[in-house]
Order: structure tokens, then C-alpha cells, then sequence
């Protein structure tokens, strides 16, 4: 998914995990259970081979736009250099953008390699509308290159 749109996803899912847990503890309680804190209250940052770059939670940053893009780039970093060095016929990146709408070659590639038979009222619809004009630009930067690398990748 488009860096910038992604990144304001998660800080929206961040933020209802976080209003859920305060009005219902077993959310809390079940999330911390299974290992599932990206998210909410008890949320830690992912630590991709040792990367410093983001080691503070989101709750020890004034910057939530921000963190959530530097997440973004962390997370698909390592994506990035994973496919890169063990690119295998079993994997495929698939942009957002790509699956939402009907008349995509990629979409029909999907169902094409599982064998389906194209379902058009199963596409996604694009919700990327929000303004993406807060984020560092210099972020901003890194994550449009290494989403553009990335769709490289299978084109």
C-alpha cells in the first residue's frame, strides 16, 4: 500500500486498539496474550535486525505521524532486502492501490496463478483519501523509493 496512506491507516488502528482496550481489559489482556502489540496500549516497535532507527514506542514520540511512516519504512526495508536476496516464484508483493482497482493486470495475474476464476464484486475499494501533507519530507522520500523498489520487484 502507498507509504503515506498506510502509514495514517496504522496510526487509526493504533488509535481504535488503544480506545478498545481501555473500555474492554480482556482486549488488552488477550493482545498481550498472543504477542499481537504493534498496536494499543501495550504497543512496542518490531526491531528488524537490530535496526536503532525505531526503538522508542509510539507512546515516547510527540511525532505519531511520523513514527507510524518510519515503521513503514522500517518494516519494508527488510522486505525489500528479503525479496531481493531470496526472490522465489511462491512470492509476491501486491500493491493495495493495484488490487482495488478492477481493471489491473496484477489483479488478474492474482487469480490467474491461484487458478480462481475472476470475481469482480471482490475488489477492494480504494479508501486512500486522507491528506498527506504533515509527513517529513525526507521520509516521505525513503518510502516512496523503497515502495517504488519494491513494485520493481514484480512488475
Amino acid at each position: 500500500r502507498d507509504p503515506i496512506y498506510h502509514s495514517i491507516s496504522l496510526q487509526k488502528t493504533h488509535e481504535k486498539i488503544c480506545i478498545a482496550q481501555k473500555e474492554d481489559s480482556f482486549i488488552l489482556d488477550y493482545m498481550n496474550l498472543i504477542g499481537h502489540r504493534e498496536f494499543g496500549i501495550n504497543q512496542k516497535p518490531f526491531n528488524y535486525d537490530k535496526n536503532t532507527t525505531l526503538t522508542k514506542s509510539i507512546f515516547n514520540t510527540k511525532d505519531t505521524k511520523n513514527y507510524w511512516l518510519n515503521s513503514w519504512i522500517n518494516a519494508y526495508s527488510w522486505l525489500y532486502d528479503f525479496a531481493k536476496q531470496k526472490k522465489h516464484n511462491n512470492l509476491l508483493f501486491v500493491s493495495y492501490e493495484d488490487i482495488c482497482d478492477p481493471k489491473s493486470k496484477k489483479i488478474n495475474e492474482i487469480f490467474e496463478r491461484l487458478n480462481l476464476k475472476k470475481c469482480d464484486q471482490f475488489i477492494l475499494k480504494n479508501k486512500n483519501i486522507n491528506n498527506i501533507n504533515s509527513f517529513d519530507e525526507s521520509l516521505k522520500d525513503k518510502a516512496y523509493e523503497i515502495y517504488s523498489k519494491i513494485k520493481s520487484l514484480y512488475p
